[in-house]
């Protein structure tokens, strides 16, 4: 199956899992754009100020390898991350997931571009159980990022918001996918 193939494949889930109403488009073997329903009125997304202390929560997802037990020994990691051919930069988005000094779980996340730093707590973490979703709130200078995930073993699956700005507060929607990693790319700078 081509790369083209396997993201309509990827778009197509979202739409039936996640209620998106424009499967977006692809090009060049991503995907370009999408839309999610909403429940609110607004699209707008209030993002929390940075705090960069890791947040961690008590009702985590039923998958069982969001089982806190088994993340106090190695942290769950989603990535997908590349390096490009010619010059070695790293790109991508990793988010992991672990059992925190408190006892309830923590997420961190690193978005590469060019460089691979090292993975940051996330702003803030939230679950809900009745649908089964993660969201994810991130922040880097002036710009909110939101993840909307269904957890799962094998990858997460989702929508992302990206660039997130006071006079853009709808940001820009992507579907993602990320596959859980054994293997994640050590930190370098």
């Amino acid at each position: 199956m081509s790369v083209r193939s396997t993201v309509r494949v990827v778009v197509l889930l979202c739409g039936v899992l996640l209620g998106c109403d424009d499967m977006g488009s692809v090009e060049d073997g991503r995907v370009a754009s999408a839309r999610v329903l909403s429940d609110s009125t607004s699209d707008a997304v209030t993002v929390p100020e940075p705090t960069r202390a890791l947040r961690e929560i008590t009702t985590v997802p039923s998958a069982p390898c969001f089982a806190l037990d088994s993340l106090a020994l190695a942290p769950l990691v989603f990535a997908d991350m590349s390096a490009d051919d010619e010059t070695g930069d790293i790109g991508g988005l990793e988010i992991r997931f672990l059992r925190g000094p408190r006892g309830g779980l923590g997420a961190m996340l690193r978005e590469a571009s060019g460089g691979l730093p090292a993975p940051q707590p996330v702003d803030s973490l939230a679950y809900d159980g009745a649908r089964d979703s993660l969201t994810i709130w991130w922040s880097e200078l002036e710009n909110g990022y939101v993840y909307r995930l269904k957890p799962a073993c094998d990858y997460l699956m989702g929508v992302g918001t990206f660039w997130i700005t006071s006079t853009n507060p709808t940001g820009h929607r992507v579907n993602i996918v990320l596959p859980r990693t054994l293997t994640p790319m050590p930190d370098r700078r």
